[in-house]
């Protein structure tokens, strides 16, 4: 489901059936609107309640050319077939492959000449184009197979992936039982597959869309790091995310990195939060601008508030149109004067409320979807929450424990993403209850 806003309203549009009243002439055009606006009907309902996927079949599997295939793609190929199935596209179309349809397909293997890359083979609806002149009494809806080199597109199911690289001699070493193509196999093992194997594991099956879309922004310094272990909240929100189909399968959350200096309060309707990773902060922060931390206590509390300074001034259109913001200071040693500077300088001179000022009001942060009682982490300061619920400050183990690194124990993840749930979905509401309170009519 697509959360409401200003950038969705271009689809929303209403349906037009056919007029039908006695003396109608029916011709081709008049039955296509009738027969369209039955389609649109049923597109709208797998979309409103059903992500794309795959229903059933599509199984894939290697095959010696075909004897009608051409003799330079007999050669140059690898070639696979695709077992019947049926798929349904994000615009709620049926993509149905029966057995009677040509279902194999000629991949073309260009090896990189370094590092590796990802071969995608894709399904995709198509509609059905009659030859010119033809006049039979129906159509047979059709589909392409496609082979592509870069993530599928939201209109692509994809049926298979082939990781790729340099194929050598001694590659086909191990298959000898197995039938290879090209350098192509089926996998020894269906769980991990390796190079220049079908890899069948990222197929996705059709499943409920969810109710609540949370988006989040994690500020870097660049806005496309190449090794993302640099930033823990990163990696930390990545996985609270994967958990949320079984945890709480009717929010999904998508996490990106945002250049902080290109942060602008035009984000404020596209991202439902941004978050800064105080170790990272500081850490980029004296890569950056050369501040030696290491100094005195006050000097280096000083350089340390020059940079809050700096944040929050490029924070503030964001903030300023509704933007919010989360603080994570995971294991840092936060001083009296350095949570001033925090609140003065980041947080716009925001009230917080600490847990036991959360549990007293009843606050929904601890009671939706999930009860809390005690916190997560023996710590008064695990979650703070602004009274205007514009901003969040986490600190301790909690997002470290989202991602389960260490000698953690069961429960203690478990609890903790549970927490990170309630706060998603806080973000959620706020964002939807501050659009449906926006007047639309402008624009």
């Amino acid at each position: 489901m697509v959360n409401f806003s200003p950038s969705s309203r271009s689809l929303i549009n209403s349906l037009q059936r056919l007029n039908v009243y006695d003396g109608l002439a029916i011709n081709a055009c008049r039955w296509a609107i009738a027969h369209d606006y039955h389609r649109q009907r049923q597109n709208i309902h797998f979309q409103a309640l059903f992500e794309s996927g795959i229903v059933c079949g599509l199984g894939i599997h290697l095959i010696n050319p075909p004897e009608l295939a051409k003799s330079e793609y007999r050669q140059s190929r690898c070639w696979i077939e695709i077992q019947p199935g049926i798929a349904i596209d994000n615009q709620g179309n049926p993509i149905i492959l029966d057995a009677s349809a040509d279902r194999t397909f000629p991949i073309e293997i260009n090896p990189p000449e370094h590092d590796s890359t990802i071969v995608y083979i894709v399904l995709s609806f198509a509609e059905p184009i009659p030859e010119e002149g033809f006049t039979g009494d129906t159509l047979k809806e059709q589909f392409r197979i496609d082979q592509i080199t870069s993530s599928p597109s939201e209109s692509q199911v994809e049926i298979c992936r082939i990781k790729i690289n340099k194929i050598e001699d001694d590659s086909l070493e191990g298959h000898s039982d197995k039938h290879v193509n090209c350098g192509i196999s089926m996998p020894e093992n269906a769980l991990f597959p390796r190079f220049n194997e079908l890899d069948l594991s990222y197929r996705k099956p059709v499943s409920l869309a969810p109710v609540k879309v949370v988006k989040i922004g994690v500020l870097d310094s660049q806005g496309h790091l190449d090794n993302f272990s640099e930033l823990s909240l990163y990696e930390n929100l990545k996985s609270l995310s994967s958990c949320l189909s079984s945890l709480y399968p009717e929010m999904r959350c998508q996490v990106e990195s945002v250049a902080e200096d290109q942060v602008q309060g035009s984000m404020a309707s596209t991202y439902d939060l941004l978050c800064l990773d105080f170790s990272y902060f500081l850490n980029s922060n004296q890569k950056e601008t050369s501040l030696d931390l290491s100094g005195e206590k006050n000097d280096q509390e000083q350089k340390v508030r020059i940079r809050l300074r700096e944040a929050g001034q490029r924070l503030k259109s964001y903030i300023d149109d509704g933007g919010r913001v989360l603080l994570d200071t995971a294991s840092e040693t936060v001083t009296n004067s350095m949570r001033t500077a925090i609140l003065t300088e980041l947080f716009c001179g925001s009230t917080l409320m600490d847990w036991s000022d959360l549990q007293a009001e009843k606050h929904p942060i601890l009671r939706k979807p999930f009860i809390f009682s005690v916190s997560p982490i023996d710590s008064g300061q695990v979650l703070q929450v602004s009274v205007g619920e514009q901003f969040i400050w986490i600190s301790g183990a909690l997002s470290a424990m989202w991602r389960g690194t260490g000698q953690m124990k069961r429960e203690d993840i478990r609890t903790a993403q549970e927490l990170g749930i309630n706060l998603l979905r806080l973000m959620w509401q706020q964002r939807q209850l501050t659009y449906l309170s926006t007047d639309l009519t402008d624009g």
